[in-house]
């Protein structure tokens, strides 16, 4: 190639990724004159080395890409973030041309990119390839890893119980295998889908069990940032209801502290007994009420109980789920 570009048949594009030379990459394309007579005295031979040191660069440049590769991917490297937008329709090529471990690896990294870009249906159709192309190797882990991909797109799609089913399937195979990073990873994502469907409690089980799995590996990175996102629903939430449901989640049962039905009961209270107390529950249900980032049912039953302890004791419960509607009836209804 460099003979070639030397003698001025190549068009040559010098893209420096890091001080080495090993990290240059040189983008070698024939002049569009010169297209057609290099495609009609192409001989077989020299076409089949041309495509595989094709692949080969572009399953280079990909693994480079991705974001767990040393450096950081392109999260970390803008330059590496350009050139793989402009290389898209290539790395695709080269994604379609293998169906061996090493083009379902290649359709995995490409589809990270696809996704990073915003082509979703894209990076979905790599991955299916992928997962099949891993089913018939039977390569477990790979199937765990590109299931977790896919659960991650369908969850951006708006479909969460596609989502989770898929990360139900991906956690499985992990356990399966034993392998404890794999899990936490899986978790952490499950964890933020039930959150935002506004299942707290299991949402924060999920988390709480890729914490403590990352903490046992000492991953102290991937912990940290769990433990992050975690202090970012215990702010959104409230203290109170949060460390309730945090000690729910670690006993798998009913929260001892404060769970939704105690929080109704306890509401109802304050608001007869009137005082200190009803300030105190007010300022509880005025908090969630207000917390944009709060589960959904949480900040309709902080706007039920704020209208109680204001007095209204025959709230409206339509947006409440059916069990704490229930609570609410009773706790009105007790003596």
């Amino acid at each position: 190639l460099h003979r070639l570009w030397d003698r001025g048949l190549l068009e040559r594009e010098t893209v420096p990724l890091g001080a080495r030379v090993e990290e240059t990459l040189y983008f070698y394309s024939v002049h569009p004159a010169l297209a057609p007579f290099a495609r009609e005295r192409l001989t077989p031979e020299a076409r089949a080395q041309a495509e595989e040191g094709f692949f080969r660069a572009m399953r280079w440049l990909a693994a480079m890409c991705w974001p767990m590769s040393e450096g950081g991917g392109v999260y970390a490297n803008p330059v590496l973030a350009l050139l793989a937008s402009r290389t898209l329709p290539d790395l695709r090529r080269a994604a379609g041309m293998r169906g061996d471990a090493a083009g379902s690896l290649l359709r995995y990294h490409v589809g990270f990119l696809l996704r990073h870009f915003g082509d979703l249906e894209g990076a979905m159709e790599l991955y299916r390839e992928s997962l099949a192309i891993l089913q018939a190797l039977g390569d477990r882990q790979g199937r765990a890893a590109t299931l977790h991909e896919m659960a991650g797109i369908l969850a951006l799609r708006g479909d969460p119980e596609g989502a989770m089913e898929l990360y139900r399937e991906s956690l499985a195979i992990w356990e399966a295998l034993g392998d404890r990073q794999g899990q936490a990873a899986t978790l952490a994502m499950m964890g933020q889908v039930l959150l935002a469907q506004g299942q707290a409690l299991e949402g924060i089980r999920a988390l709480r069990q890729a914490l403590e799995i990352l903490v046992g590996m000492g991953a102290r990175a991937d912990a940290e940032q769990v433990a992050g996102f975690l202090s970012q629903i215990r702010q959104a939430l409230g203290a109170a209801i949060f460390d309730a449901l945090w000690e729910a989640a670690g006993g798998g049962g009913e929260a001892r502290a404060l769970s939704p039905e105690e929080w109704i009961r306890e509401s109802v209270r304050a608001a007869r007994a009137g005082g200190p107390a009803r300030e105190e529950w007010r300022a509880l249900a005025e908090g969630m009420a207000g917390a944009a980032s709060a589960p959904q049912e949480l900040r309709a039953l902080a706007r039920v109980l704020l209208g109680i302890l204001d007095g209204n004791f025959r709230p409206d419960l339509s947006e409440l789920p059916e069990e704490w509607a229930g609570w609410v009836r009773q706790a009105l209804a007790a003596p």
